[in-house]
């Protein structure tokens, strides 16, 4: 899936806007267990663990060295933006319902036994009120954005027909196109077929059937 490139921006802008004003707002020194404080709200070490094991848990084999550090890195970036986005949203009385929540984790919860869902939740090293949690900030932030990005994106028929006129030429792809070509044989004859070989037909060792496909390409 694409995304809107005004959404991409706005976002970016809004995120930026209200990092200075968390930053701005930050009362106490990270330190310790604490890896960054947003307005008060302090983002703990052990909280990157718990969503760098998430995301690593059906790995193959586990990150390290600076692999480990790039992903705890960006999971902290992550967790200060969705820091950011909720405090937004306390101001603008967008937080997400324990109803909402509630609704939202029965659509997920649903096609799963109990027994099921709660072992999807410890391979994801997770709990019931982790996952909560986690959905609460997913459903607030997605109604920050619609807010304050996407519900002032007006894209009219006129732009959409500009920006295809400035850029015919990514949208003239040319396309392959495809010849096949079978012969189906079979030991027995096909009325509806012609030009049989009879060989075929009466060789005792014959298979019940074979196919052969022949594939050519060509470019237009």
């Amino acid at each position: 899936m694409k995304r809107n490139p005004h959404s991409v921006h706005g976002l970016a802008a809004l995120t930026a806007a209200l990092l200075l004003a968390a930053l701005a707002g930050c009362k106490s020194q990270v330190g310790g267990d604490v890896m960054a404080s947003v307005d008060g709200r302090k983002i703990y070490a052990s909280d990157v663990q718990k969503y760098f094991e998430n995301q690593t848990s059906s790995a193959e084999n586990a990150p390290t060295g600076e692999q480990s550090t790039t992903l705890r890195l960006n999971i902290l970036h992550e967790l200060i933006d969705d820091e950011i986005l909720m405090r937004r949203a306390e101001k603008l009385g967008l937080l997400a319902t324990d109803e909402e929540v509630d609704r939202k984790y029965g659509e997920i919860k649903s096609p799963y036994t109990q027994e099921e869902f709660d072992k999807r939740l410890k391979e994801k090293k997770l709990t019931a009120p982790d996952f909560k949690r986690d959905l609460r900030r997913s459903l607030t932030v997605e109604k920050v954005i619609n807010k304050e990005v996407t519900s002032k994106i007006n894209v009219s028929d006129q732009d959409i027909t500009d920006y295809y006129n400035a850029h015919k030429a990514e949208f003239n792809l040319i396309e392959p196109q495809y010849h096949l070509a079978q012969i189906f044989v079979t030991p027995t004859p096909n009325p509806q077929a012609h030009n049989q070989n009879n060989k075929a037909q009466n060789e005792p060792d014959a298979p019940t059937a074979w196919r052969v496909a022949r594939t050519s390409r060509r470019w237009p």
